[in-house]
């Protein structure tokens, strides 16, 4: 499992590393906080609608024992994606007349649909490639979608075209994803057995994922990418910039870094959930590797904090520096439980997650939603960063005695 991992973090660390690079010399240099303020939130209901938009049927690709299982949960997910989307459309058409083209900020509904199936195609040929353990070809396609965003972002703000421009090369990128993804597939072989019959009898069999790990993952998103709208009408254009260039230099490397690390686990976790003595004494091992990782990546933001003086910002992002520290502790908080975030489905307490999950992430929100309101976004951030902690802790715990209770059974 180790070497599994290893090989998908050393395959992401250059498209990572371009990431990085697109924030840290493209956005600042040719793009105001308000402008990337703007493109966070519209990709803010990209990424809350597409993380649903397969009813996290695209997690029993991988969990399903049989092959034909996985090529029919496939075309379960991409139907799903289909229609949801286009359910997406019509209620973003429906939202910009009730409320105007300001509830989009000016992008088109179409364009948001679109957004919403190419990102949620993504994550069906991603999970397809996990199955089939091809972490180098995830590897390599995270590093095509990321040099496209890289030229498109600078291609656009050299051009002037702002936000939306942002916006169109994004789509851009997701489409070369979902097509390189596609072909290295193989549509042939991954569709091969598919029946209208067996989708359906293999979708009533994973309604779990319906019932509990979508509701979550809408919650889960919701606290995250919500945020923006919170931000937005509280804190302004300008905070939410600053808010998403730490979530794109520092939360999603490290999401990418520990969604691989999660794939690999759930992947080893369903094949060895029989050996409870065995895997528990890997996921241990996880849990101390991802202590290490985020000891040393707050120790790097704390280490700019110190040094942000030095550094050469443009002016309009000099307001960065009072936010780096409470915004980095809410981000880095999670990543103490991600790695286990699918080992409920494995051990099925799906329900018992939810359950929880759900009413921890709630309260968050709400808790950081009256701290801001009385016009303190740094003291919300950091009261409930650090709060995050001891729960995650403990959520680990938790998953951890109940590897330890299946070997006790």
């Amino acid at each position: 499992m180790i070497r599994n991992i290893a090989t998908l973090l050393s395959g992401n660390a250059l498209s990572q590393a371009v990431n990085i690079l697109t924030i840290l010399f493209v956005v600042t240099a040719l793009y105001t906080p308000e402008q990337f303020g703007r493109y966070a939130v519209v990709m803010a209901y990209v990424g809350i609608l597409s993380s649903i938009a397969c009813l996290r049927f695209e997690l029993a690709i991988v969990s399903v024992p049989r092959e034909s299982a996985a090529s029919n949960m496939t075309a379960v997910s991409l139907v799903t994606a289909a229609c949801f989307s286009l359910l997406v459309l019509g209620m973003m058409h429906a939202a910009s007349v009730l409320w105007g083209p300001g509830f989009l900020l000016g992008v088109s509904p179409a364009v948001i649909a679109i957004l919403v199936f190419l990102k949620a195609g993504d994550q069906v040929f991603a999970s397809v490639l996990y199955r089939r353990e091809r972490y180098l070809s995830v590897s390599l396609l995270k590093l095509l979608q990321a040099a496209i965003l890289f030229a498109g972002f600078y291609l656009a703000g050299q051009s002037g075209y702002g936000a939306m421009g942002l916006v169109i090369s994004t789509l851009i990128a997701y489409a070369a994803f979902a097509i390189a993804g596609a072909l290295a597939c193989g549509l042939r072989r991954m569709l091969r057995g598919v029946r209208v019959s067996r989708m359906i009898a293999l979708a009533r069999r994973n309604g779990d994922f319906v019932r509990f790990s979508t509701p979550q993952t809408l919650i889960d998103n919701l606290l995250t990418n919500g945020l923006n709208f919170v931000l937005v009408g509280l804190a302004g254009p300008t905070v939410v910039g600053y808010f998403n260039f730490l979530l794109k230099t520092l939360k999603a490397p490290l999401a990418l870094v520990f969604g691989a690390v999660s794939q690999v686990v759930f992947r080893h976790s369903a094949k060895f959930a029989g050996e409870p003595v065995k895997l528990g004494h890997e996921l241990r091992r996880i849990a101390r590797i991802a202590a290490a990782m985020l000891a040393v990546a707050f120790t790097t933001v704390i280490a700019i904090r110190l040094g942000f003086g030095y550094l050469a910002v443009p002016e309009e992002w000099a307001g960065l520096r009072d936010f780096l520290l409470p915004f980095a502790v809410w981000m880095l908080a999670p990543f103490l439980f991600s790695p286990f975030a699918t080992l409920p489905v494995v051990f099925g307490r799906q329900k018992r997650f939810f359950q929880l999950a759900t009413t921890f992430n709630l309260l968050s929100l709400a808790v950081l939603s009256l701290i801001m309101m009385h016009g303190n976004v740094a003291t919300a951030f950091w009261i409930v960063g650090f709060a995050s902690i001891p729960y995650f802790l403990a959520m680990n715990a938790w998953l951890l005695a109940v590897v330890d209770d299946a070997h006790a059974g």
